[in-house]
């Protein structure tokens, strides 16, 4: 029935002698024609790109827009960096193909007139363009000197060149060579016309050999006039050819292959047969030479240019730092860097992961074995208050240009405590704490803690995540803006952030205080771990852009990234923010140490889950890898290198991934690798940081089973950045 149908009705109920009008005929009755006098618009006309609403539904143009470009100069042809959807109406083109969108002339297509001008598109600017020569005797051949390249020649002009004397019309290529002391066929040999003496060239090099000789005006084909070929057999050596390494007299002067150790380094130019300098006008370029990194040049000769900083194989052992024997067990479970003595040196703080209630600041510079007992303050809890050490953070939260260190401690009153820079003596935070946030017993407050500026103020905040609180230990983010003098609780917060689900463990690790959205302002990423949301416990990592909202979910955060199944997303503070691709937004790394798998998102980040991430990384043989992980542009070349630690068990390691570009890579891709020894767990948490001054950052890699010089079990090494 037509759609019309129920008005056929209603009109014959009021009379049966009325109709409907349709005054275009096109099926559609009035009433319901939107064009009425246009039988091409109608209720079932197909919808055309025109811009008109063809099919009278409302809409104008739906499903058949197209990408257009403008066209300035109404050629018919658009160009443009950008199309818009829509249809090419008058000064909009569907393609994007004008090489000159201002000259309604120049178009693909148009006639390619001798102009200058690329008329027509094709990337060649006047293609009839040819080579003529001034042909002045006339006799079919052009002097070489006077080319010109032009679409019309000059009067006088032709295609054809060669001619060595274009005075007179006798003498050409292909003329017959006469007895006349004229060079007649252009081959530059001239008969002098009368008898000399002729050398044989056998080996056609316009040398003859001096032993044999006749004298003629006209001598056989294979005769020259001069006989001074000390090699008259090979055609490559006579007087004034080029020298070749090849053990040959090549240009007759009496030395064989000079000129192919020219830097005088005693390696012979890779020319030669037995040469092996790759480049023989720079004596510092051989062989074994020493290597200078990224200058441009490969002084040893291995085909690679050496990345700054690190390449190849580092063994633990080898550090130029090892810090151990510490006063706890567990050192190196965290690493975090930053200057707490305000001296300009970057500083270390590290933790004893499982239960101890210690961070330990350890001030640089560090180029030496440190052994942590004797030269790193300890900042300390009893087992009744400050206990249990899951987290720490550094940055400065009083706002007086020192960084400050907050130690998270779960297991007792449960919450962050923190100690002010700079630190001069050992601290014990359960009296001498100068600000603290608590959450309460039970609550695990502090097993995810950070400091980092998310309120743009220039002053770090704390942000404390308490992961058995909320429904049924979904989790809960407390947010406390800086500056921090004094204790607050969890009803002191400036922001609340909730988890959803349950036995997620919302906040069980931390991460905060870079610009992902390019606002200025630190963001927030939180880890839960445990979430079901998309699988079995697949993790999810929430980022909030700074500053916080008072009170919301976590999953109204700007971006939610959901682990694969068993993944554990996030779990052990997996999760770093840095600039991995030189754009000015700090992205996300993040990685399942259960699964041996990483991942690489860009900001602004879009993807919704890791099959969205911008580069993935899985091990092969690597245990845990990803339980250490940092982005940071350390050789300062724009773009952030990557550093995965896999201290999952064992003797551990590192890998390191210059400019990592989006991809799928694998432990074996990269650019350089960090092992441990025996049950060192090296990679177990992973950092950049200047340990020595030098402005540009070194890899520091926490080992929690390190022994060093010591019998205290835990520390870190330092791999010194080389120049």
């Amino acid at each position: 029935m037509p759609r019309y149908a129920p008005l056929l009705l209603l009109l014959a109920a009021c009379s049966t002698a009325d109709t409907i009008p349709d005054a275009d005929g096109d099926g559609t009755a009035d009433p319901h024609d939107c064009a009425p006098n246009d039988p091409s618009i109608n209720l079932d006309a197909p919808e055309l790109c025109n811009e008109v609403d063809d099919n009278c539904d409302g809409v104008v143009d739906e499903g058949v827009k197209i990408d257009t470009w403008p066209d300035q100069d109404g050629d018919g042809y658009g160009a443009g960096s950008a199309p818009r959807a829509g249809c090419p109406v008058n000064g909009w083109s569907d393609g994007n193909d004008d090489c000159d969108d201002k000259d309604a002339a120049v178009h693909p297509g148009a006639e390619d007139v001798c102009n200058g001008v690329d008329d027509n598109c094709d990337g060649v600017k006047d293609a009839a363009d040819t080579t003529w020569f001034a042909d002045a005797d006339g006799d079919g051949y052009g002097d070489d000197t006077t080319a010109v390249a032009t679409c019309s020649p000059p009067e006088g002009y032709i295609v054809t060149g060669g001619d060595c004397d274009d005075s007179n019309v006798a003498i050409h290529p292909g003329a017959t060579e006469l007895c006349n002391t004229l060079d007649d066929d252009c081959d530059r040999t001239a008969d002098l016309g009368y008898e000399t003496t002729w050398y044989s060239d056998a080996d056609g090099d316009g040398h003859g050999s001096p032993l044999g000789s006749q004298t003629t005006c006209a001598p056989p084909s294979g005769w020259v006039l001069i006989g001074d070929d000390c090699r008259p057999s090979e055609g490559t050596a006579y007087p004034g050819a080029p020298e070749a390494c090849n053990d040959i007299d090549d240009d007759c002067d009496g030395t064989t292959d000079e000129g192919f150790d020219v830097d005088g380094d005693g390696h012979y130019d890779a020319v030669c047969s037995f040469g092996d300098d790759c480049d023989d006008l720079d004596d510092t370029v051989y062989p074994k030479a020493h290597e200078v990194c990224e200058d441009g040049l490969d002084q040893d000769c291995d085909g690679v240019d050496i990345h700054c900083g690190f390449s190849g194989t580092y063994a633990s052992a080898d550090a130029t730092v090892i810090a151990s024997n510490p006063p706890v067990t567990n050192a190196g479970g965290h690493l975090n860097v930053g200057d707490v003595n305000g001296d300009g040196y970057d500083d270390v703080v590290t933790n004893g992961y499982f239960f101890s209630s210690t961070l330990l600041v350890t001030y640089g510079p560090l180029t030496e074995d440190v052994d942590l007992t004797a030269s790193a303050y300890r900042v300390y809890g009893d087992s009744a208050t400050v206990y249990g050490t899951r987290s720490l953070g550094v940055a400065d939260v009083n706002g007086d240009g020192y960084d400050d260190v907050a130690l998270g401690a779960p297991y007792g009153v449960c919450g962050t405590y923190i100690a002010f820079g700079p630190i001069t003596a050992d601290v014990d935070l359960t009296t001498d704490a100068d600000a603290s946030l608590t959450t309460g017993s039970s609550t695990y407050g502090g097993h995810g803690t950070d400091v980092g500026d998310i309120t743009g103020d220039g002053v770090a905040d704390l942000i404390v995540g308490a992961y058995y609180t909320g429904r049924n230990a979904a989790g809960t983010v407390y947010v406390k803006n800086g500056p921090l003098s004094g204790d607050y609780d969890k009803d002191d917060a400036d922001s609340v952030l909730s988890g959803t689900y349950a036995s997620g463990y919302a906040g069980r690790w931390i991460r905060a205080g870079k610009d992902m959205d390019g606002d200025g302002i630190g963001d927030l990423v939180i880890a839960a771990p445990y979430e079901n949301s998309a699988g079995i416990t697949t993790g999810t990592l929430y980022v909030f852009y700074g500053p916080t909202p008072s009170a919301a979910d976590l999953t109204d955060g700007d971006v939610v990234i959901a682990g694969p199944g068993g993944a554990l997303l996030g779990e052990y503070r997996t999760f770093s923010q840095g600039d991995a691709n030189g754009d000015g937004y700090a992205d996300l790394a993040a990685a399942a140490y259960s699964k041996s798998e990483a991942w690489l998102f860009y900001s602004p980040i879009t993807a919704t889950d890791t099959s969205g991430a911008d580069a993935e990384l899985a091990a092969s043989a690597a245990t845990g890898f990803g339980t250490g992980i940092s982005v940071e542009d350390i050789d300062e070349n724009g773009t952030g290198d990557l550093l995965v630690g896999s201290g999952g068990g064992g003797a551990g390691g590192a890998y390191l991934y210059w400019d990592l570009a989006p991809g799928s890579y694998t432990d074996a891709d990269a650019d350089a690798k960090f092992t441990g020894a025996a049950l060192e767990q090296l990679g177990y948490s992973a950092a950049y940081g200047d340990m020595d001054g030098d402005g540009r950052k070194d890899i520091l890699l926490g080992a929690m089973g390190l022994t060093g010089s010591g019998t205290g079990t835990g520390g870190f090494i330092v791999e010194h950045f080389a120049w």
